[in-house]
């Protein structure tokens, strides 16, 4: 998403007094947009974020969250989990945000219970506490994780959870991204398959996947279904992230979600031109 259109969403939230939750889990993960770069060139070593998330904009954007007229809790809240900046083992994660929303998270109320221990009376929110009471999975060492949380409170000291990010996982990324990219304009353009094209102004890429769409007369169900079967290929198709009752709005029927970063990376060609194949085969009987 492009830094306008962030800031752009910043400003609808505010209008509606919604909140914005984001998973930045991968914004963390980002990297210049060069799909013509060859697939085995190392990338620039990033030292900061090419974009600035969401819950960072909020903060800052139009007088931030202590503009006039504001009540200082912010319109976004971001999680993230070293489950995929360390390793998938870490249940560990975070919720960043304003310090009244940081305040009310570590504080998590649960209802309809006697409050042991209230707000003080200048607390902000001591109009909303009672009659409710704290949670022990916040109070009692802050997470579920408490002896992985304190190993990566050390890495992170140390900066050795940063510098994984940028020596590690931002070139590997970058260098998956741009062959799966290719292997795609390579065997799937030329069946009709298509990609949404670049937001306007768009100079960053990042995560862990691609979404592409299939040509008129496929589904992405049906793709999943063949592929699996007949190439052992597995693939996500786009209505599993369809919003329940909002189909007319946003509906993903022919699209499908690929993942670069999970098989080893001298697979991902290989996998693509299977799926290439079942394509080739569904076109026939369409």
């Amino acid at each position: 998403m492009t830094l306008q259109r962030r800031q752009e969403l910043v400003r609808l939230a505010r209008e509606f007094d919604a909140l914005i939750i984001t998973d930045d889990v991968y914004d963390f993960l980002q990297w210049p947009d060069t799909p013509h770069e060859s697939a085995s060139a190392k990338p620039d070593r990033l030292e900061s974020a090419l974009l600035p998330r969401i819950v960072d904009i909020d903060k800052e954007l139009d007088g931030g969250t202590d503009r006039p007229g504001a009540d200082g809790f912010g319109n976004a809240a971001s999680n993230g989990s070293f489950s995929k900046i360390c390793g998938p083992g870490n249940r560990t994660g975070w919720v960043e945000g304003t310090t009244k929303l940081a305040f009310g998270v570590a504080n998590t109320y649960v209802e309809a219970l006697p409050s042991l221990h209230p707000p003080s009376a200048g607390s902000p929110l001591n109009s909303v506490a009672n009659p409710l009471t704290y949670s022990g999975a916040t109070l009692s060492g802050g997470a579920p994780s408490q002896l992985v949380a304190t190993f990566l409170a050390q890495l992170l000291e140390k900066g050795e959870v940063q510098k994984h990010i940028s020596d590690v996982l931002l070139p590997a990324h970058a260098r998956r991204h741009n062959k799966m990219m290719k292997a795609i304009e390579t065997y799937l353009f030329p069946l009709g398959v298509t990609m949404e094209p670049a937001q306007p102004g768009r100079t960053v890429v990042g995560g862990y996947f691609l979404w592409f769409s299939l040509p008129e007369g496929l589904t992405g169900h049906q793709l999943t279904l063949r592929a699996k079967e007949e190439e052992n290929v597995v693939l996500a198709n786009g209505d599993l992230f369809e919003v329940w009752g909002d189909e007319s709005a946003a509906s993903f029927r022919r699209e499908i979600r690929v993942c670069f970063t999970w098989e080893d990376e001298e697979l991902l060609d290989e996998g693509i031109r299977r799926v290439a194949d079942v394509i080739k085969r569904l076109l026939a009987t369409a």
